[in-house]
């Protein structure tokens, strides 16, 4: 989901200067799902091929990727934080939904969909899976401030993101919605606790505040270009806290 997203601050702003692109990605149900998050952005024309390289930056700018696609095409000065649509309509469908629950909710997610146990420890993917108890120290925190953590899931694509859901103790989970409905409860939660996956972007995308938990040493978090810091954001206030595991306490990550 982070991947996909990442497009979407490119669609807004080619969409804002008045042109019309064609996103060209490979045609799957995978695909096809996490399409339904550019609804309002740009038309897409669906091509059983991977999209074509975009130009790349000819400077040594430290920018986030989004933006060094944007600057690649000659979009500069703009916000390239991912950026979904949801509308009334949508809110109002999650406020009558997450109401189910009670008040005080906070997304979660301790893990990352591509980590599996079968894979080896140092794997980048079960590398930036928290531990088991730090994510219990965490829901217990959450709990002992009056939220409710709630892990997400999506019906659609359920057997390839969130096979490697584990049971935590007064964690609320929900399954089964579409990446529209999620996007919605995230749009009316605004607040998202856990490790750096396609949900964390997802909260951002609709306005949310992150505290992103991250590995201390591998070589994808060394560098804060790869990181939402402020000069990704630009104009926007910053709204994610990055901390690190593997550490005695938790500490800012900049």
């Amino acid at each position: 989901m982070g991947d996909w997203l990442s497009l979407t601050p490119i669609l807004r702003h080619m969409r804002d200067l008045g042109r019309n692109p064609l996103v060209i990605a490979r045609d799957s149900p995978h695909t096809r799902e996490f399409g339904t998050l550019y609804r309002g952005l740009a038309e897409i024309q669906w091509e059983p091929a991977s999209a074509p390289t975009p130009p790349t930056l000819q400077s040594d700018s430290d920018s986030c990727f989004s933006r060094r696609i944007l600057e690649g095409h000659g979009v500069y000065h703009v916000s390239a934080i991912p950026h979904v649509e949801v509308s009334s309509e949508e809110r109002e469908w999650a406020t009558a939904f997450l109401a189910w629950f009670g008040p005080k909710l906070t997304a979660f997610c301790p893990t990352i969909g591509s980590a599996r146990d079968t894979l080896p420890e140092d794997h980048i993917a079960n590398y930036r899976r928290m531990p088991r108890k730090l994510a219990a120290e965490l829901v217990k925190r959450l709990l002992d401030s009056g939220r409710k953590p709630v892990w997400f899931g999506t019906k659609d694509t359920q057997q390839h993101i969130y096979r490697n859901r584990f049971e935590i103790e007064g964690v609320i989970s929900v399954p089964d919605l579409s990446v529209r409905q999620l996007a919605a409860c995230y749009s009316v939660i605004g607040e998202y606790v856990g490790t750096d996956t396609g949900d964390h972007h997802l909260m951002l995308s609709v306005g949310g505040r992150c505290e992103t938990w991250v590995p201390t040493s591998r070589w994808f978090y060394d560098h804060k270009k790869f990181l939402y810091d402020s000069k990704a954001w630009l104009a926007e206030e910053p709204r994610e806290t990055y901390r690190v595991f593997e550490q005695s306490e938790p500490q800012s990550f900049s």
